[in-house]
């Protein structure tokens, strides 16, 4: 789901709620060590994943929550 979707679908202020809720479920997420490095781009609303020996990952904060943190890592690997 891109970010506009998410917008569309359930609204401006639930989309600024769930940014909010993202930022802290990743770093969590890494703090846990489900995850490795990321950025996150506030201004543009994504999250860019480093990997080793690959190309980095540039997902939108409504799809990291629609896939959920447990399961962000092997999406993340898979691409």
């Amino acid at each position: 789901m891109k970010n506009i979707d998410f917008i569309h679908k359930y609204g401006k202020l639930e989309f600024r709620d769930m940014c909010k809720y993202i930022t802290q479920e990743l770093y969590l997420a890494r703090a846990d060590k489900k995850i490795g490095g990321f950025k996150i781009n506030n201004s543009k609303k994504y999250v860019k994943f480093y990997r080793k020996d690959k190309e980095s990952v540039n997902l939108e904060f409504a799809t990291i929550y629609s896939i959920g943190c447990n399961r962000l890592k092997q999406y993340i690997e898979s691409k």
